[in-house]
């Protein structure tokens, strides 16, 4: 809950971000739904948001949706 008050007030030009699942229908997941609520406020903050990943991640779902596809185009 601190992290993401804290996160309200910050901005960012670029966000790397690691993720767990990337699905292009579903969305970027994680496996943890509390890292999640950070990820969605970090993007909230940052300008523009670089995935970071590996082929083995793509057409996964994780527990905790961060963001949904669509609102990342």
């Amino acid at each position: 809950e601190y992290a993401l008050r804290m996160l309200e007030n910050f901005s960012g030009t670029k966000l790397f971000l690691g993720v767990d699942g990337i699905d292009l229908k579903y969305g970027l997941t994680t496996t943890n739904f509390m890292e999640a609520s950070v990820n969605r406020a970090m993007i909230d903050a940052a300008q523009k948001i670089i995935v970071l990943t590996d082929s083995s991640k793509f057409g996964r779902r994780g527990f905790g949706k961060t963001v949904s596809y669509t609102h990342l185009t």
